[in-house]
């Protein structure tokens, strides 16, 4: 790996390690709205008056 990056000059180093991060912040992106989707989920199942929780016979 490391003989592969001292092949690249300056120019294709710069241009793999914005690839690199293009590719990583797209997926942040994608899981952060995976996550406000499930967030929105979640409020919906809490608050429907149809699902009420009840507690455990004990």
């Amino acid at each position: 790996m490391t003989l592969f990056f001292k092949s690249l000059n300056k120019k294709q180093l710069s241009a793999f390690s914005q690839n690199v991060f293009q590719h990583n912040f797209n997926k942040m992106c994608k899981n952060y709205r995976q996550i406000l989707k499930l967030q929105e989920v979640l409020k919906l199942t809490r608050t429907s008056p149809d699902r009420e929780i009840k507690p455990a016979d004990g």
